[in-house]
Order: structure tokens, then sequence, then C-alpha cells
């Protein structure tokens, strides 16, 4: 890993002076910061009940069971095709996360928040955003309080029940 970060850096600062050369406006600019590792956009996300695709980012999908929402782009790099960005969001749209990817049928008392839920790759590089993965959390701590509460397990609860608790909570 070392090596790698040290090759990020050295790409960065080719970055940066090339900015500096030959782009208009740039000539002052100056880099403040660099991450001091490197971070890890995907990881092994589990197959839920649900599986949180693209299209439910393109329809704006609602669900009954909606327990966070997302209004991230999809942000992904693609080594064949450039930077793929799917932007259609203006402000107050958004698309909802429904509790059943947040569960699986093989593993009763596991919720997963953040980039391990139940989405596509593409949906993936949307609900991996930090304020996203809050609110997932939020439903997740939600649900566990559900769960000791009722004696239900976690991939046995009621997703519109555990929305319309959260809601009334606000």
């Amino acid at each position: 890993r070392s090596g790698a970060i040290v090759q990020g850096h050295a790409m960065i600062r080719r970055l940066v002076t090339f900015l500096q050369r030959y782009m208009p406006g740039f000539e002052h600019a100056y880099l403040l910061q660099e991450a001091s590792m490197l971070g890890i956009r995907e990881s092994w996300r589990l197959v839920g009940k649900y599986v949180l695709t693209e299209d439910d980012y393109t329809k704006q999908a609602r669900f009954q069971d909606g327990v966070a929402r997302g209004d991230w782009y999809i942000d992904v790099h693609s080594a064949t095709k450039g930077l793929f960005h799917q932007n259609t969001y203006r402000d107050g749209d958004y698309y909802e996360i429904p509790y059943r990817s947040m569960v699986c049928d093989e593993v009763n008392n596991m919720v997963g928040a953040g980039r391990c839920i139940s989405a596509t790759f593409l949906m993936q590089a949307s609900v991996r955003i930090i304020p996203t993965c809050i609110d997932m959390g939020q439903a997740a701590g939600e649900a566990c309080a559900h769960a000791q509460a009722t004696g239900v397990q976690l991939n046995a609860i009621d997703g519109a029940v555990l929305r319309a608790e959260m809601q009334y909570r606000g």
C-alpha cells in the first residue's frame, strides 16, 4: 500500500503543477491537503431481500419500508467508459432506501448500513456517501431497538412499521 500512496501523491503533485502552469486562473492555486491513506470505494455487499438499483435512482423510488433517503449522484470511475455521472436530481429530489436492502434472509439478526447494503455496483456509488450512511446507521439502530423491545429478529421486522416509528420520533 505504501507504494500506491507514494504513486498517488506523485500523480496529485503532477496534476497541481499542470494546473498552475497551463490553466488560466490556477497560477496561484496550491494544494492544501492530501489524503494520508488510500480509501476503498467499493466493498462486499449483502444480497438482501431487495436489491436497490440505478433504476430506483432514476425513478426516485419510494418504498413502504423506506427508512433512509439518498440524493447523491451515481459517481463511478470506469476504465472503459470514462467518468459516469448520472446527476439528474434537483434540490429536494431523492430516492428512498428500503429496510429490505439492509437485511437478508440468510442471517436473522444482522442489519447492514453503508456501502455494504444490498445494491448494484452503480447504485452503491450513490448510497456510500457519508450523510446517507449516517441515515442508514440511524435506521439500523432504530431496528435494533425495535428488535430488542419486541423480540422480533432483525430480518423479520416489518420495515413499514419501523418507518412509521422513525417518523413518529421525527
